[in-house]
């Protein structure tokens, strides 16, 4: 069983302005990835069409493909906005979070992950008995690899450790953080790095879209604003804290639904 961490007083004037940003954002986000999906539908649509009467190792066949890659990226992003605005419908269901890091850990994205990081030492350390939460296996492996792919780019100069957790949490009190997290059962994800300590205005914007890419951070676009928006379609809660020699963490609360499940 965890324990409640220690945070900050939070001003609610602050908070209430952040979620005000948020709720902003996630309005363009949503009416911008609408708009440039129904642009974006014949451009991955055709490509293949026209593949189809041309000669296969023709430069003409290699062009289209090449037009085709490119739809497909731009399609990847409108699909991380519209994540991240909660368009997209959640099919939810009973699963355990630690099944899904596992199904991270084997998949393609993660090894690539770790090999563009080579300098980052990546700890997966589920905890035992984890309780069943309601979830989408998709969207919570997204989210989870979003949440990877940050904290590698956050130590891609300097180089560290960055660890992925799971526990069980009963609150007995509401957790005053970068949101109120309710006095309910919940299973946390936590991921700490040992990189610098971030600024409070940093720490307070960390969930914004493409705000660390507009300071100056590679891969640093959509990755903790699609993570935000996996949690609240999950009826989670975001944390965050960052100071002295622990670098920053983040955690992600999911309610609990039911009890341990079989895998744990």
């Amino acid at each position: 069983m965890g324990t409640v961490p220690e945070q900050p007083e939070r001003n609610d004037v602050a908070r209430a302005a952040r979620a005000d940003r948020l709720a902003s954002l996630t309005t363009l986000a949503r009416g911008v990835s609408h708009e440039l999906n129904n642009v974006l539908m014949p451009l991955v649509a055709y490509p293949e069409l026209l593949t189809a009467e041309l000669e296969q190792d023709s430069q003409a066949c290699k062009d289209v493909m090449e037009m085709k890659r490119s739809a497909d990226a731009a399609t990847e992003v409108i699909r991380d906005l519209m994540t991240f605005a909660r368009r997209t419908g959640c099919d939810l269901r009973p699963l355990n979070i630690n099944e899904r890091i596992r199904a991270v850990e084997s998949s393609a994205a993660y090894q690539a992950l770790k090999d563009a990081h080579a300098s980052v030492q990546v700890r997966l350390e589920p905890g035992d008995g984890l309780w069943t939460v309601s979830g989408d296996p998709a969207y919570l492996d997204r989210a989870l690899l979003a949440l990877l792919r940050h904290g590698c780019e956050a130590l891609r100069d300097a180089g560290g450790t960055l660890t992925l957790s799971t526990e069980n949490l009963s609150l007995e009190q509401p957790l005053d953080g970068y949101e109120i997290v309710p006095a309910e059962d919940f299973v946390v994800v936590t991921m700490r790095d040992t990189g610098p300590a971030l600024a409070s205005e940093e720490l307070d914007r960390i969930f914004e879209p493409y705000y660390w890419k507009r300071h100056g951070r590679s891969g640093a676009g959509l990755g903790l604003a699609l993570v935000h928006g996996v949690v609240k379609d999950h009826g989670g809660f975001v944390d965050t804290e960052s100071g002295g020699e622990r670098g920053t963490v983040i955690r992600l609360y999911f309610p609990r639904v039911g009890g341990t499940s079989k895998e744990a």
